[in-house]
């Protein structure tokens, strides 16, 4: 299962890496790459189509750190709203017996 879970963390990486370069081809309109974090639920800045926007993270648990891509699923006057691309695997703990 750990296997599959990182060869499909690559390929959506190595994805959204040549998006940019790809985004005539392949209609990436929709995705935007963080330049300010975002707090859940907080703002922040993006960059989306070489512009820097206001963006309002609708993710309520997760902050969106700087350079990671983001999906800008609506846009209110001149703040988008985003969300991850790639939601983060929550970190298990793990509880050792002494």
């Amino acid at each position: 299962f750990l296997p599959m879970v990182v060869f499909s963390l690559c390929l959506v990486s190595w994805w959204a890496y040549h998006c940019s370069w790809l985004s005539e081809r392949c209609h990436c309109e929709n995705l935007a790459e963080v330049i300010n974090p975002l707090p859940p639920g907080g703002e922040g800045h993006v960059s989306w189509h070489n512009q820097s926007w206001l963006a309002a993270s609708i993710d309520l648990e997760q902050p969106l750190l700087v350079g990671e891509l983001v999906v800008v699923v609506g846009q209110d006057g001149t703040r988008l709203q985003v969300l991850p691309l790639l939601p983060r695997l929550k970190q298990q703990q793990v509880l050792v017996k002494e």
